[in-house]
């Protein structure tokens, strides 16, 4: 077979050459899955095919042109193995990368134990929340729901206990609002209720009050544990323009309520 110099002619040579054989030696499929690692793989790394195929054949002029044509499709095909093999390394490595950041906001922004927003995500969500409020001069109510005596519980019945009364606490308070509410757990014992879309104070007040009316009904129903909790509400705008207000008048207003259980418990043991 006579020497073609030209790169691109050769190059078109020797795929009709490699092709007239590709019956006696391998299939055709093979042949032409061969053909096309080979192109791919030169594009991928941007080299020029046909200066290549030229370059090649002089350093082998012993070779036939189909020869020259097999062993690079031969080289190619372990080059595109080698390169589907990073390929999967690299996705799995992002895929493993997504993960661990999914992982990282969950820890930044939930609670681990009850998954509720915690104390950074329900402020920002109260904050917004606030901003609404403002524009549409609707009401917000902010209800601080705090556990009586829980250190008792945690001594008395084990942490595990606590932990799962705190989980209970978390479920039933999620049950007692809307999609469109926020409920958070801000530290320890401490939950906090966003009521927002509200139209007057009293509806406010209603609102907050039957939340904790039915968290308090749920743990009324385990005997074997007594657990009770105090709740303080505040509403925007009476009591403060900001997040912070809020929390504010809603704590105290809780432990007014601490106060005056402590009060009757005592009058009755008295």
């Amino acid at each position: 077979m006579g020497r073609v110099h030209e790169p691109r002619a050769q190059a078109r040579e020797a795929a009709v050459v490699g092709s007239q054989r590709a019956g006696g030696t391998v299939s055709l499929d093979v042949f032409l899955l061969g053909a096309a690692s080979l192109v791919a793989v030169f594009v991928a790394y941007q080299v020029d095919l046909f200066e290549i195929l030229a370059d090649f054949s002089r350093a082998h002029e012993q070779w036939e042109l189909d020869e020259i044509f097999s062993s690079l499709i031969a080289f190619s095909l372990f080059v595109s193995v080698f390169a589907v093999n990073e390929v999967r390394s690299l996705h799995a490595e992002v895929a493993e990368r997504r993960r661990l950041e999914a992982e990282l906001r969950e820890l930044a922004f939930y609670d681990p134990l009850t998954q509720l927003p915690n104390r950074r995500l329900a402020l920002e969500l109260a904050e917004l929340e606030l901003r609404h409020a403002a524009r549409e001069g609707t009401r917000l109510a902010v209800v601080f729901v705090d556990v009586d005596d829980f250190k008792e519980v945690n001594d008395s019945f084990g942490h595990d206990t606590g932990d799962q009364v705190l989980m209970d606490i978390a479920q039933s308070l999620s049950r007692s609002v809307r999609e469109s509410d926020v409920v958070g757990r801000l530290a320890g014992d401490e939950f906090v209720v966003i009521l927002a879309g509200l139209e007057t104070e009293e509806d406010a007040e209603l609102a907050a009050r039957k939340v904790v009316g039915g968290v308090t009904h749920d743990l009324l129903g385990r005997e074997d544990l007594p657990v009770k909790l105090s709740a303080g509400i505040a509403t925007y705008p009476e009591a403060g323009g900001s997040v912070d207000a809020l929390l504010r008048a809603a704590d105290e207003e809780m432990y007014a309520a601490k106060r005056q259980k402590e009060a009757r418990t005592a009058s009755q043991a008295d």
